[in-house]
């Protein structure tokens, strides 16, 4: 091997390192909770989301969750698998299954786009970002807040709410019993979700 090409393979492995150094990939926490909730003229409904694949990457420069800015959230992605969707039934189970069409588009994807701002109240803070969901094959832009809260073992947790509605995503509300029992076509993704280094 020539004298140039080491120093130039040395070169590359150093700039790969510091570029490496430069962001801080956190671990999904085990415990986490994610549930779909809805409702129909009859009863409410629900299903807990019991898979979830994270990358989430931030610059390095974060050392407690004071340092949160926007421009230091460097990729959120979240794919969830429709088969690890369930409910309390294997009937709504099927259906949820269906309805998002899972053979044809087995995982639900949401990825950040930006994050607009970020407020400290207290000892939590305040997050505003957009970002797209795509679930039965459709993309849906979202606007969500989030709660961002640190505990003693120096987790991340990261909790809210989104609203969100089965037409953003074309899926017809169901109905059953000859149309006598009708979904309502807003629903809501509830989510409380701890990461570590």
């Amino acid at each position: 091997m020539t004298s140039a090409l080491l120093k130039t393979l040395l070169l590359l492995l150093a700039c790969t390192s510091a570029a490496a150094a430069q962001s801080l990939a956190l671990k999904l926490v085990p415990g986490y909770q994610m549930r779909i909730e809805g409702t129909s003229n009859l009863r409410d409904w629900g299903a807990d989301v019991n898979q979830i694949d994270i990358e989430f990457v931030l610059k390095n420069s974060v050392a407690t969750i004071s340092d949160l800015r926007p421009e230091v959230f460097e990729k959120m992605t979240l794919n969830i698998p429709v088969q690890g969707i369930s409910s309390s039934t294997r009937g709504l189970t099927g259906k949820i299954h269906k309805y998002l069409k899972k053979k044809k588009h087995p995982a639900i994807i949401f990825a950040l786009e930006q994050v607009i701002a970020v407020e400290q109240k207290g000892d939590s803070t305040l997050i505003t970002a957009q970002g797209i969901i795509n679930a039965a094959g459709k993309d849906q832009q979202v606007t969500l807040q989030v709660v961002a809260s640190a505990d003693e073992n120096g987790h991340i947790t990261i909790s809210g709410s989104q609203p969100l509605t089965m037409t953003g995503f074309d899926i017809k509300p169901p109905t059953a019993v000859f149309a006598t029992i009708k979904a309502v076509d807003a629903f809501e993704v509830r989510f409380n979700l701890s990461f570590s280094r």
